[in-house]
């Protein structure tokens, strides 16, 4: 067994580590591409030895993939939908919605951005399938008709289009959240009425 696996990852010295360590590697990744940043970097940016880093990750790039995974875990649960009777789904829950998708990302924001503005495609990837994921497992849940290929393909539809929105946000623009909220209902009300539409 590892030392990893050892450790008791619920101990306050170990989060605070562990927050260090993430702290650092954005740090360096908004300056950066994650192929430029070295452990040995992260380390002196986060003030511990190297062997304390190993004690967490086994390399740079499992620290990256554990800090995606982080980060689409906080925003996962915003892409569920919220109203399990399509017959009753109107522009008020269609709001709830929108406006809970931007306050997932205004979570994490920070680190979104660096990411998405260092992205090589695997985080955009990563992200276009977690909202997709969620959005299909949210419906096959309390829908008992078949998933058509239509209904799969306007999901895809909405995650990439979703995806797309939030890196344009994050990455181009001067909006603020509010802002981003008013526009992505704006831009999402006819489009998730009309997978409704194929879904009732």
């Amino acid at each position: 067994e590892s030392e990893v696996k050892k450790m008791n990852k619920n101990d306050l010295r170990y989060i605070k580590t562990e927050e260090k360590l993430k702290s650092a590697y954005l740090e360096l990744l908004s300056k950066n591409s994650n192929r430029q940043i070295t452990v040995k970097e992260i380390c002196k940016l986060a003030s511990c030895s190297r062997n304390t880093f190993y004690l967490h990750y086994e390399t740079r790039d499992d620290l990256e993939k554990q800090f995606m995974r982080d980060i689409l875990d906080t925003m996962a649960f915003a892409f569920f939908p919220i109203e399990t009777d399509i017959s009753k789904f109107d522009h008020f829950d269609n709001r709830q919605y929108t406006d809970g998708i931007i306050d997932s990302v205004s979570q994490k924001q920070k680190a979104l951005t660096i990411f998405l503005k260092n992205d090589s495609g695997t985080f955009t990837k990563a992200l276009a399938d977690t909202i997709f994921n969620q959005c299909l497992n949210g419906i096959k849940s309390f829908i008992s008709k078949e998933i058509t290929e239509n209904i799969v393909l306007s999901i895809r539809y909405l995650a990439q289009a979703i995806t797309g929105f939030i890196h344009e946000w994050l990455t181009n623009s001067s909006y603020t959240s509010d802002q981003a909220k008013d526009l992505l209902y704006f831009i999402h009300d006819p489009t998730i009425r009309s997978i409704s539409k194929l879904l009732a």
